[in-house]
């Protein structure tokens, strides 16, 4: 961080200084305060003069000294700064208008404009409207209504003078009086309203400190400081090409323009701009993002020497990939299936899959290729979800897809085969059936399944989309609490308890009675099976049938019994084998434990132990990590986890420190399992080719062959090599 100066000064210096000339940049938002904020502005300096305060602070301003302008670039307080020349103005015509020439002439010439250059430069769009209206001279102002500058300026313009108004009518005092008094509080702004100035060398380190320093939350956005720089780069090339090409000189401004209708043609698809550029980065990498995407993406620009046509041409390329995930002559061509499946990916539980479609459109990746790429990650994700993994399983494999498979131009089956290798080790087909044949209803995943199920029933034509918000309701056909005489006939608490949550019991719903503002579900709620059936089929509402092909088809039922839901279950599981090409063949009889070990124990077994660390130089160092963390292993996302853990803080984790943040991440359904987990990291360390691990992992050990470990830290001298490969 390049911190140049932190200093106090009153706004006579602020606005007054030989230096005291500022910019507004492009990639700022234009002038915003509304009239509360100028209320407010008025009222605190107008009410510390009126109490003596001796001093009133107004705030930090963050700025960055820009040698080309021979002023600043300011980055923070560009609302407050145009407010405060916006005031100067107002009491400078003020002054103007009643005598007080020496008062509007000091303004005008020391604070507003000095020796034919502003004080403050607006915008480029505002920039001639702002200065001939407001800036220029005295009495600028004398027609600001009918001028052309943005509206937020006029409202500040009029609020100030409607405040300053009211003062002098409830002061009730001749116009004399009253103009010693707005004199007095120009003095009082001017000479005891102070601010602090942060002046740094460059956009990373303005934004470092605007972070640390702005308590209220963050202003200026990852995308404003990106179009900052790539504006600064842009202007660098140019300046670079003039100086080597004086026969062939490019104008900034023309490039600006040509660059800014990409940046707007991005900014107008309000997607969010920060979004695409993540999406953006990791379907170019492959990697785990960093913390800080401003930073990771302009290394990237500077570390692949790309110029800023070229970047945005190719966040250009993502956003059409994006876009033509649900539009477009593209999406236009993909078959129904496609669009069904795509209809689904929408609502999983992460956006992992995004990056990776959008890596294999900007790869070129045929049509009848990305719709089987399509079919084969919803398989994947949808498996995974309902395994009872959450959304930190899933992501570096994803990230694998993309930067070992899609950028490798690897073939489809070559991707099938490590999502099948991972499915299997992983265990997902035996947990996925365990979850079907228990409760569904509950699970973040169960709306999920009877969309899916619901998409099989009609036809692949038919995009009906099934809504993931609380206007779709999951009903319970036996009801949750029996209370109706059938259902006690029908069902002891034992079947009650068994049933009533899982998947054959289980249907759609949407809809209701206009007048009532009641839906399908709270209508039928505990009643009978066959009045159910006349809510389902809208007999009962007079609303027409349900929405659902599931609901419409629990018709055809004379009765609702254990035996019906028990075979309704089996149905919708045999239809969901179908639709994901599943079966019990796919079953593994090893446990996860034994799995584990056997990845643990590969490659020599237990005579491949040792404590021994490795003594490599940083080089080597670094392509070793990078090479085992992109080892094809169940273990090896848990140690990445692992590490990221040990290099968030400077510290020693005890096993049950490091146990309990293992699971926080997901590292395994309860405690114990976890444990166990911490267990394959800690063998996986004392592998005998692991010595570049044991150099950057501290830990302490016990037993006979070092089983008993403990105390976990990074090496502090490695610290930063290893959050630079993770």
């Amino acid at each position: 961080m390049k911190l140049k100066t932190l200093v106090s000064k009153e706004i006579k210096s602020l606005m007054g200084d030989q230096n005291s000339f500022y910019y507004i940049p492009d990639y700022q938002r234009p002038y915003s305060w509304e009239t509360d904020n100028i209320t407010d502005f008025w009222e605190d300096i107008s009410k510390a003069y009126d109490n003596k305060d001796e001093n009133y602070f107004l705030g930090s301003f963050i700025l960055i000294e820009n040698d080309d302008h021979k002023g600043f670039e300011v980055v923070d307080g560009q609302q407050r700064l145009t407010t405060i020349t916006l005031f100067l103005a107002v009491l400078r015509d003020m002054f103007a208008d009643n005598n007080r020439m020496d008062l509007a002439e000091k303004i005008q010439n020391e604070f507003i404009k000095k020796e034919n250059r502003f004080r403050l430069y607006a915008r480029s769009e505002d920039k001639l409207a702002f200065e001939n209206n407001i800036l220029n001279d005295i009495n600028s102002l004398a027609n600001y209504n009918g001028s052309k500058i943005r509206k937020q300026f006029k409202n500040t313009i009029a609020v100030f003078h409607n405040l300053i108004a009211m003062r002098s009518s409830e002061m009730n005092v001749s116009t004399e009086k009253f103009m010693d008094y707005l004199a007095s509080i120009y003095e009082y702004l001017m000479s005891n309203v102070f601010v602090i100035i942060v002046v740094t060398e460059d956009i990373a380190s303005a934004y470092t400190i605007f972070e640390t320093i702005n308590q209220r939350g963050k202003e200026l956005r990852t995308e404003d400081l990106l179009k900052n720089f790539l504006l600064k780069k842009l202007l660098d090339e140019i300046n670079k090409h003039n100086n080597e090409s004086p026969n062939s000189q490019k104008n900034f401004d023309k490039e600006k323009l040509s660059l800014l209708s990409v940046w707007q043609r991005i900014e107008d698809t309000n997607i969010g701009m920060e979004s695409l550029l993540n999406y953006h980065r990791t379907a170019i990498l492959g990697t785990n993002p960093k913390k800080d995407l401003f930073k990771e993406i302009t290394n990237y620009i500077r570390d692949k020497n790309i110029t800023p046509y070229e970047f945005m041409s190719d966040w250009d390329k993502t956003v059409d990939a994006y876009l033509s995930l649900y539009q477009g002559d593209f999406y236009n061509q993909l078959n129904d299936k496609t669009k069904k499946i795509l209809s689904l990916l929408w609502e999983i539980n992460h956006n992992h899959w995004i990056p990776v479609l959008i890596s294999a459109r900007r790869a070129n990746l045929p049509k009848e290729d990305f719709q089987e790429l399509v079919f084969v990650l919803e398989r994947m994700y949808a498996l995974f979800w309902i395994a009872g993994y959450n959304a930190v399983k899933i992501k570096y494999p994803s990230w694998y897809i993309i930067r070992e498979l899609i950028s490798k131009n690897k073939s489809l089956d070559d991707i099938k085969d490590y999502i099948e290798k991972i499915l299997v080790q992983n265990r997902v087909y035996n947990r996925f059936y365990e979850s079907l044949e228990h409760d569904c209803y509950g699970n973040s995943w169960c709306k999920y399944i009877l969309a899916k199920y619901e998409y099989s029933l009609v036809d692949d034509s038919v995009i009906k989309k099934v809504k993931f918000d609380s206007t779709v309701q999951i009903e319970h056909i036996l009801p949750q609490t029996m209370s109706a005489k059938y259902w006690k006939e029908n069902f002891t608490e034992d079947e009650h308890d068994k049933l009533v949550s899982t998947l054959g019991n289980l249907t759609l719903l949407i809809g209701g009675i206009k007048e009532k503002k009641k839906s399908k579900n709270q209508s039928a709620a505990n009643k009978p099976f066959d009045e159910k059936i006349k809510v389902y089929m809208g007999e009962a509402l007079k609303d027409g049938f349900s929405a659902f092909q599931m609901t419409q088809d629990l018709s055809k039922y004379d009765d609702w019994t254990p035996s019906v839901i028990r075979k309704r279950g089996k149905a919708i599981i045999n239809k969901l084998e179908q639709l994901w090409e599943v079966s019990r063949d796919n079953v593994s009889n090893q446990s996860e434990e034994d799995e584990d070990e056997d990845e643990v124990q590969s490659e020599g077994g237990r005579n491949s132990f040792s404590l021994e660390p490795g003594q490599y130089n940083n080089i080597v160092l670094k392509k070793k990590l990078i090479d085992t963390l992109n080892i094809e292993s169940a273990v090896i996302p848990r140690l990445k986890v692992f590490l990221q853990i040990l290099a968030s803080e400077n510290k020693v984790f005890n096993r049950e420190e490091i146990k309990e943040k293992l699971h926080q991440h997901g590292i395994g359904d309860n405690i114990g399992k976890t444990g166990r987990y911490l267990s394959n990291i800690s063998q996986f360390l004392t592998k005998r080719n692991n010595s570049h691990l044991r150099q950057v992992v501290n830990f302490q050990t016990g037993g006979e062959m070092g089983e008993l470990k403990n105390n976990y830290s990074l090496n502090e001298k490695y610290r930063e090599l290893v959050k630079e490969v993770l």
